[in-house]
């Protein structure tokens, strides 16, 4: 059967247009870093090395009667860095993670492999640039945005203000997930689902 992470982590993925707190999962991930605006060389680069990994991988297990359904685009953004404080930086100064959940049975030798395959094949990303990582966020904060990217601190202020409900604050970063593509898309229908890691304040 094929594995579809989305759908088994619900909660994870849930569209709630309300804040919402909940308890998420620790996740294996394909990962890259870079900084830059998100029309930027760099960017675009990662992006593409991501998903041509997600795909080899997922044709290499799927030989093996392992296959998934490759997953959502996701980003964590500006570590340490307040939420409300990184929508007001410009584009060319945001430092970021982009990511794709991978089903727990992916490996090392699994990217390692996907690497040579998409060399052989004359592919110019930078695939060094994606490695597997197990991403810790724990307790979170989630909603879902519905409309332009730049819009996101308005649903962000939502977000606090729950926060300061609960007596909690965020930490570490905030995390984004694409559930919606903008090349197909207009930007006010655009769904993007808002979460960052929280403690007690």
């Amino acid at each position: 059967m094929k594995r579809n992470l989305v759908q088994e982590l619900k909660e994870e993925y849930g569209r709630s247009a309300k804040a919402k707190l909940l308890d998420v999962s620790d996740g294996v991930f394909l990962a890259a870093d870079g900084k830059g605006a998100p029309d930027s060389e760099v960017y675009q680069d990662r992006i593409g090395a991501l998903y041509g990994m997600a795909y080899t991988i997922k044709f290499a297990c799927k030989q093996r009667e392992q296959d998934f359904v490759v997953g959502k685009l996701e980003g964590i953004y500006a570590e340490g860095v307040p939420m409300m404080e990184f929508v007001q930086q410009p584009k060319e100064e945001w430092v970021w993670t982009m990511m794709i959940r991978m089903p727990e049975f992916v490996t090392q030798e699994d990217v390692v492999a996907a690497r040579e395959t998409l060399k052989k094949k004359g592919k110019t990303e930078d695939f060094n640039a994606v490695e597997l990582r197990e991403i810790q966020e724990g307790r979170c904060v989630q909603m879902l945005h519905v409309g332009p990217y730049e819009n996101e601190g308005e649903t962000g202020d939502k977000m606090i203000a729950f926060c300061e409900e609960q007596g909690l604050q965020p930490t570490r970063w905030h995390h984004e997930i694409y559930l919606s593509d903008p090349r197909r898309v207009p930007p006010e229908k655009l769904k993007t689902l808002l979460r960052f890691p929280v403690k007690t304040a």
